[in-house]
């Protein structure tokens, strides 16, 4: 690749034409670090570096076969970087129905690379995923979440980050002491919690709000947890 990663495997591949049929052409490599001195050297007709520092690096390929023609060819420098990366997130707590704005914030950010996110929710293993710079999820269920974001350089290398994002909110059904009755129709709902993620909340309490639709009820107090509600009309 014209760019690479400290550390990765950089492939230097030989696409020259066998010379003669009688006998297969001899190459050396020669490679140089930043000032021009030579690192390392290999007889091989395909090389491969591993680059310790940033900078750009020159090769030289040498060919030659036993009639004694040689061909020398100077390749284009290779630059090898050290990214970082790094993404910008609006918040890591969410309630239920928010959305989370994601941008990467790779140093450096280069054009061709390649972005990819993935939100998995950690109780169901349920995910989706995205290729992207820029991208606004939802996520769709209460909980915990694991946030995945990757970079890849055409050619090159590739890093990945995670973080955890919360999702809070409360999950449960509705339950009537009776189901059917003449009018006035007098009940006593409880909710049933089954989920109350509260990440980051100093109190787990919960609140109350009951209504009934239609209007014709009355109720003692609809915000306590256990109220008595009148439904003066009959129907549904």
């Amino acid at each position: 690749p014209e760019i690479g990663c400290v550390g990765q495997i950089i492939e230097f591949v030989n696409t020259t034409k066998q010379s003669t049929a009688y006998e297969n052409d001899q190459f050396k490599w020669t490679f140089f670090d930043k000032d021009g001195n030579i690192v390392d050297s290999s007889d091989q007709r395909n090389a491969e570096m591993i680059y310790s520092d940033t900078g750009f690096y020159s090769a030289e390929l040498i060919g030659y076969n036993s009639f004694g023609c040689e061909d020398t060819l100077a390749l284009e420098a290779v630059q090898i970087i050290d990214p970082l990366i790094d993404f910008n997130i609006s918040d890591s707590i969410l309630c239920l129905g928010e959305s989370v704005q994601l941008s990467a914030n790779n140093s450096p950010m280069l054009e061709d690379m390649s972005h990819h996110w993935k939100l998995e929710h950690i109780a169901s293993g349920d995910a989706q995923e995205f290729n992207a710079e820029e991208i606004e999820l939802t996520p769709w269920a209460i909980g915990e979440y694991i946030l995945s974001y990757s970079f890849k350089i055409n050619g090159g290398c590739e890093r990945t980050k995670t973080m955890n994002i919360s999702v809070n909110g409360v999950e449960g059904e509705i339950i009537l002491d009776s189901m059917q009755a003449c009018a006035p129709f007098k009940l006593n709902p409880r909710f049933n919690v089954s989920s109350n993620n509260h990440q980051g909340q100093n109190s787990a309490d919960l609140f109350y709000q009951w209504t009934v639709s239609p209007n014709t009820y009355t109720i003692d107090d609809t915000a306590a947890e256990l109220p008595r509600i009148v439904l003066l009309q009959e129907g549904f």
